[in-house]
């Protein structure tokens, strides 16, 4: 993403979150019809990218957008789990 601006750069990561969004409530839809117990799981969470961009233009997305920390991540999950890749002090067996 080092090829796009700074303008370019909020403009995709807000497209991304608005599709995390989606699929989101699309799979929640999806669980409540089914009418039984359902857990949906996300692999990433609307705040994810926020690694992406720096904390300026991240806050300049939530502006824009009307969204705060509470909103993107707070009021949307239940829980998170944050998983720590297993190379972390195994870093001689992660080779290839």
């Amino acid at each position: 993403m080092a090829k796009f601006s700074m303008q370019e750069r909020i403009r995709f990561q807000t497209l991304l979150i608005r599709f995390q969004m989606y699929a989101e409530d699309y799979f929640t839809r999806l669980a409540e019809m089914s009418k039984t117990q359902s857990i949906v799981l996300c692999d990433r969470g609307t705040v994810d990218p926020a690694a992406y961009v720096s904390k300026e233009e991240f806050q300049a997305i939530m502006d824009e957008e009307g969204w705060t920390w509470t909103t993107l991540r707070d009021r949307r999950y239940d829980h998170v789990i944050h998983l720590v890749t297993a190379a972390l002090g195994a870093e001689k067996f992660y080779t290839l």
